[in-house]
């Protein structure tokens, strides 16, 4: 309503002359059924200049039922040469009404919400000093700025660009952000750099802050928890007999924002499971080959290859990958490495170059998804590519006797001389292993030289 061109009435005079104004009326009942809805649009000229304007518009909804957008946009348009103002009226967006030629306004306008009883019913007043009232529920309202002051800062209502002005975070044990967090309280949190756009934005932007970087993710910690891991448990209440299950122990972070209007909005993380245990290596074995690739070796008869294999697990969050390298005992310098899927349980590197009774050392490094890490070393292999040298060796036969003695469980000692006899002379030989491994086959050593030894006598 602009009252700067009404009159002004004395105590004893009423005021006829009305001001330029402009509204609408929502009415909450029907007129003519109890299906139909009618808004009025109308608007009114100073002193009565003009008749007044007015546009009935059925609404296809109940106005008392839920909450509704209304819109008052005010337009000019060009007609034959001249300026004409209008006003559009929408509700939730949809244009409902359009009036032209309505008076102009000047900046002494205000804005003001009535509410009127149905049909203006008054009803009667038994208690004069507690009146019977009518309410109606406004939720957001939202009032064109002029450039020259484009903040409300101070101001009872805010726009809907108000920025963020408070950042909060809790954990809780359940997704449904209804919930109340009932593992840790709502913690205040840093608020994004803010970038210095408009004239508005001075109270509190950051010139350090790029202008075009938009969307930002914003880190953050929650301290001072006392959260349980995931475990394995025994349970034995359905079939008496002990069973291992999966006690995930989820838990679920809350982010809660809220701008200058008030509005809050809150949103969940997915589910965390808590890991404190590292992968686990029960076997990292280095092997030959030459000669197996599931046999443990000490030894390897090949200064091109290198190859190991594992058995690694992690029951709570899972291993991510392994990270392998070999160096040489001697150096420590890393020959080869590389990375390997969860799924791999081995290694062979091939074209590799190694130096003769060079000891070279597996190591395996095993990560699962909390990021937790464990590091295995194999117990080093060495490479010998050398025969035996039996050039001045000669053969007999062997007593019956010696052979049981040779094969005595009994025989313990590290160096061991075997000698056989025959006609024609006897033959010594010494070796670094009991002679009954040859036999028994029970060392991965002995058997690698046991294989060697044979083949240089074939």
């Amino acid at each position: 309503t602009d009252s700067s061109n009404s009159l002004t009435a004395s105590p004893d005079k009423k005021l006829t002359t009305a001001s330029a104004s402009l509204g609408f009326h929502v009415y909450a009942d029907s007129f003519f059924n109890d299906d139909v809805y009618y808004l009025a649009f109308w608007c009114r000229y100073a002193k009565d200049e003009d008749s007044p304007k007015i546009q009935w518009i059925e609404l296809d909804f109940d106005p008392t039922i839920d909450y509704h957008r209304y819109t008052l946009k005010f337009l000019t348009q060009q007609a034959e040469g001249d300026t004409d103002p209008l006003a559009e009226l929408r509700v939730d967006g949809s244009l409902r009404g359009v009036l032209t030629g309505i008076p102009t306004l000047s900046f002494g306008t205000k804005f003001s919400l009535g509410v009127r009883t149905r049909f203006g019913y008054v009803p009667p007043l038994p208690d004069p000093f507690n009146p019977i009232s009518a309410y109606a529920y406004v939720s957001h309202i939202q009032l064109p700025t002029a450039d020259a002051r484009a903040c409300h800062y101070g101001k009872p209502f805010y726009d809907f660009e108000s920025h963020v002005i408070s950042l909060e975070a809790c954990v809780s044990s359940a997704p449904d952000t209804d919930n109340d967090c009932d593992v840790s309280s709502y913690t205040p949190l840093p608020l994004p750099c803010r970038p210095c756009l408009d004239a508005c934005d001075a109270y509190d932007c950051s010139a350090d802050c790029a202008s075009d970087s938009g969307l930002r993710v914003q880190p953050f910690t929650i301290g001072s928890l006392a959260l349980s891991p995931g475990s394995f448990e025994l349970n034995d209440r359905d079939s008496g007999a002990p069973t291992r299950y999966f006690d995930p122990s989820t838990y679920y972070v809350h982010v809660r924002i809220r701008n200058g209007a008030g509005a809050t909005s809150v949103s969940a993380s997915s589910g965390v499971v808590i890991d404190t245990t590292p992968p686990v290596c029960t076997e990292v074995h280095q092997v030959d080959e030459s000669w197996s690739l599931t046999e443990p070796a000490l030894f390897q008869g090949t200064d091109k290859t290198l190859a190991a294999f594992w058995e690694c697990t992690d029951s709570i969050s899972g291993i991510v990958n392994f990270k392998w390298s070999v160096v040489r005992n001697s150096t420590n310098k890393i020959v080869v490495q590389g990375v390997l899927p969860s799924t791999e349980k081995s290694v062979l590197a091939r074209n590799v170059t190694l130096r003769q009774k060079g000891v070279y050392v597996f190591i395996l490094a095993s990560e699962n998804a909390a990021n937790l890490k464990s590091t295995w070393t194999g117990a080093g292999i060495t490479v010998d590519t050398e025969t035996p040298d039996l050039r001045n060796a000669t053969f007999g036969v062997l007593p019956s006797s010696d052979v049981t003695a040779v094969n005595s469980p009994t025989v313990t000692t590290r160096t061991h001389k075997t000698t056989k006899s025959d006609l024609s002379g006897t033959v010594s030989m010494t070796t670094t292993l009991p002679p009954s491994t040859c036999l028994s086959g029970s060392l991965p050593t002995a058997k690698t030289f046991c294989r060697r030894f044979k083949s240089a006598m074939a």
